[in-house]
């Protein structure tokens, strides 16, 4: 549930910031998307290795903390939360021709300090998902390997 409300709150910035650098973007579409040096980067540290298991470790900033950013929700609620945050953000995928992935710069969750290109800001934001449904993944593989309630607390 914490890993639900942990993505929830990323993908709303990210939604928010990303319309928002959209819509004052005054120039045109301009050629094809090419990686920037430190998206491409930040991007790139969110993916699993070739087993499957995380390269980069990081903590949770705390603004991204669900347990220190948001009220106590039920299983239901938080993945219903997700679900449609998620389809929220569908929104930019299919639309490259239209919006101007390389021009257009995206705060990310960091605040203004951080920029990067929008293309930059939908690839770390989708390996981060995920990095993430990875997570859950094998939360539920340990818990349906469980046979006490302590064994599923501890996978957990």
């Amino acid at each position: 549930m914490e890993v639900a409300e942990h993505m929830f709150l990323p993908n709303s910035i990210y939604i928010r910031n990303c319309n928002r650098a959209i819509e004052s973007y005054k120039g045109r579409v301009q050629g094809n998307y090419t990686p920037g040096f430190i998206g491409n980067m930040l991007a790139n540290s969110m993916l699993p290795n070739a087993k499957g298991n995380l390269s980069f470790k990081m903590k949770t900033f705390k603004i991204l903390d669900p347990a220190r950013n948001s009220e106590p929700t039920g299983i239901s609620d938080s993945f219903g939360k997700l679900i449609q945050v998620l389809t929220e953000f569908d929104q930019f995928y299919g639309k490259e021709e239209k919006i101007d992935l390389n021009n257009i710069k995206v705060e990310t969750a960091l605040g203004k300090l951080v920029k990067m290109k929008l293309g930059d800001a939908l690839r770390f934001n989708s390996n981060h998902n995920l990095r993430h449904m990875n997570q859950l993944e094998r939360a539920i593989t340990q818990c349906k390997s469980a046979t006490t309630l302590d064994e599923v607390l501890e996978s957990l």
